[in-house]
């Protein structure tokens, strides 16, 4: 699944549980934080391929897995579930963080379970090679795929919220 599509979610899951200050700053970049190692990915391989502002491509990351073993076995890292309880989950509860960005980092991974095929399948218990393979690359569709989908999400969070803004004022009555 792409990065947006991923923080739109997080943003959806936000308006789930207790209500706290700082709450959706926190949801949101933990929606993002297994794939903030495929910002120099990006970059890398962008730069490497001769792209525009070093913005790789789709075709780009075809055998990029096997050509850079270090920056994939940092996104096999933390898109495992070992990563999500031993360093993750530890941090959630050391300062103090809501329970949700916990959440939304487990949920992040379910997704990329079904959005990543071949190469990009998530290794779901790294640093063992078990594989499982989804039912599409989603993250690697066309742009206007993606906003297809990110108008979609748009419109629930839009209609989630409106639910959310009429049950508070029918509490208050």
């Amino acid at each position: 699944m792409d990065v947006i599509s991923h923080i739109l979610l997080g943003k959806i899951l936000s308006f789930f549980g207790k209500k706290t200050e700082n709450k959706i700053f926190w949801v949101l970049l933990f929606s993002i934080a297994a794939d903030i190692i495929l910002i120099p990915f990006y970059i890398f391989l962008g730069k490497e391929n001769g792209r525009f502002l070093w913005v790789a491509q789709n075709q780009d990351w075809a055998g990029a897995s096997l050509a850079h073993p270090f920056l994939t076995g940092m996104y096999d890292t933390t898109h495992s579930i070992i990563f999500l309880l031993l360093i993750i989950f530890p941090i959630v509860l050391f300062f103090r963080l809501p329970k949700m960005a916990f959440f939304v980092y487990f949920f992040h991974i379910v997704l990329d379970i079904f959005t990543h095929t071949g190469e990009w399948a998530i290794k779901i218990i790294y640093p063992l090679n078990f594989k499982i393979g989804g039912f599409s690359d989603a993250w690697a569709w066309p742009v206007s795929a993606m906003a297809v989908c990110w108008i979609i999400l748009s419109a629930i969070i839009f209609l989630t919220g409106i639910y959310y803004k009429n049950v508070a004022s029918a509490d208050q009555n």
